[in-house]
C-alpha cells in the first residue's frame, strides 16, 4: 500500500487506526454479521501493501485494504476494504465498486493460478450528520452475486452509519470505541462531554506498544479537526483524572507543547477574569449593602425625628392645658409660634 499524506484529517486518524490489525480485528468481531465474520480464517489477516489505486483518485479512497484465507475454501481469499467518509457523498456505493475492481485487479496479480473468484467485503463507514442514500439501520448488510460464485465473485457491502450509533451501542477494543466515538461527535457539541470517555479509553491502552502513537493521533486529530476547540479539550485533560499522570502529562507537553501553553494562558486569563468578575461582584454587593444600610438609617432617623415631634407636640399641649403663653411655650420647646398656635386651636 503506497504511503500518502490523506486529504482530510478524518482519513487521517481513520487510517492510522485502521492500519493496526487488532482494530480491524475488534471491527470484524463486533461490526459484520456472523454470515460475514465466518469468512475469515483467525490469524491469517494482513495489510495489503501495494493495492491498485490509480493516482488519479488517490485522493479519493481511504486506501486501506486486507487479505485474509477463506474459511470455507481450502485456498481461496477474503478481501475486506474500507471507504471513509466524514461527508455526506451519494456516489460512495460507486466507489465501493471500483475500489472493489482494484482489489480483484490485485488479486489476479498476486495469485494467478487461482480461478476461483475472491470474496469481497467492501465496508462503507460514515460519520457524516447526513447521509440520505444509506439505509438507517447503524449497520446494513448487502450480498450480491452470492449465488453465482463459481462465476461470479462474491461481493458483500456493509454500510456503517455512526451517527445512527448509539455511544452504548460502540463497541471493540479501547482504540477502535475512542476512534468511533471522536468521529462521531467531531462536529457536535457532544464532543466537549465525551471527552471523560476518552481518557478512560485511554488508559485502557495507555500500557500497549501502540499507546503513545495512539494518543498521538488523537491529538494531532484533535488539532486538525476542531482547531477553535482544542484549547478546551486541552483543559479538560489536564483537569481530568489522568492529571496526576506523570506519563500522560510529559507525552502531552512532549506532543503538544504550543497547545498546552496556551491552554496554560487561557486557564490563567478565564482565573484572572473569574476573579475580576468576583471582586466586581463583591463590591456591587459592599455598595448594595452600604446603599441598603443608609436607607435603612435615613428611615430609622425620620422615624425618630417623627416621633420626637410628635413627643415634643404632646409636651406643647400639656403646657397650652397649664395656661403657658405662646411665646414661652416656643422658648422652652424650640417649637414655632405658629405651631403651637395651631395645636391650642386643637386643644380647645
Amino acid at each position: 500500500m503506497e504511503k500518502r499524506i490523506p486529504a482530510h484529517p478524518h482519513d487521517a486518524i481513520f487510517k492510522f487506526l485502521f492500519s493496526i490489525s487488532a482494530v480491524v480485528q475488534s471491527f470484524i468481531r463486533y461490526y459484520l454479521c456472523p454470515a460475514e465474520r465466518s469468512l475469515f480464517c483467525s490469524g491469517t489477516l494482513e495489510a495489503v501493501k501495494d493495492s491498485h489505486i490509480i493516482p488519479e483518485l488517490r485522493e479519493h479512497f481511504t486506501d486501506i485494504l486486507y487479505v485474509s484465507r477463506s474459511s470455507d475454501r481450502e485456498q481461496g481469499h477474503t478481501y475486506l476494504l474500507f471507504e471513509h467518509k466524514s461527508f455526506e457523498d451519494r456516489t460512495i456505493g460507486t466507489q465501493l465498486l471500483e475500489n472493489t475492481a482494484m482489489a480483484l485487479m490485485y488479486h489476479r496479480r498476486q495469485h494467478p493460478d487461482d480461478h476461483r473468484p475472491p470474496v469481497i467485503v467492501a465496508v462503507g463507514l460514515t460519520h457524516s450528520l447526513s447521509h440520505s442514500n444509506l439505509p438507517n439501520e447503524p449497520v446494513s448488510t448487502i450480498s450480491l452475486f452470492r449465488d453465482y460464485r463459481e462465476l461470479l465473485p462474491d461481493i458483500r457491502f456493509v454500510f456503517v452509519n455512526l451517527n445512527k450509533t448509539p455511544d452504548k451501542e460502540i463497541r471493540g477494543i479501547a482504540k477502535l470505541k475512542m476512534l468511533f466515538l471522536l468521529l462521531k461527535h467531531v462536529r457536535t457539541p457532544g464532543l466537549i462531554k465525551i471527552m471523560p470517555r476518552i481518557i478512560e479509553l485511554y488508559r485502557e491502552q495507555k500500557y500497549e506498544e501502540d499507546a503513545l502513537e495512539c494518543f498521538e493521533a488523537m491529538l494531532r486529530y484533535l488539532v486538525a479537526a476542531v482547531p477553535d476547540e482544542i484549547v478546551s479539550i486541552v483543559s479538560i485533560l489536564r483537569e481530568g483524572d489522568m492529571d496526576d499522570d506523570s506519563e500522560y502529562r510529559r507525552v502531552l507537553e512532549l506532543l503538544m507543547p504550543d497547545v498546552v501553553e496556551n491552554a496554560k494562558r487561557e486557564l490563567r486569563k478565564e482565573l484572572e477574569q473569574n476573579t475580576r468578575q468576583e471582586v466586581a461582584k463583591a463590591r456591587e454587593e459592599e455598595r448594595k449593602a452600604a446603599k441598603e444600610e443608609a436607607g435603612k438609617a435615613r428611615e430609622e432617623a425620620g422615624k425618630a425625628r417623627e416621633e420626637a415631634g410628635k413627643a415634643r407636640e404632646e409636651i406643647v399641649r400639656n403646657l397650652i392645658l397649664h395656661g403657658m403663653d405662646n411665646q414661652t411655650i416656643s422658648r422652652v420647646t424650640g417649637l414655632e409660634q405658629e405651631r403651637i398656635e395651631e395645636l391650642r386651636k386643637w386643644v380647645s
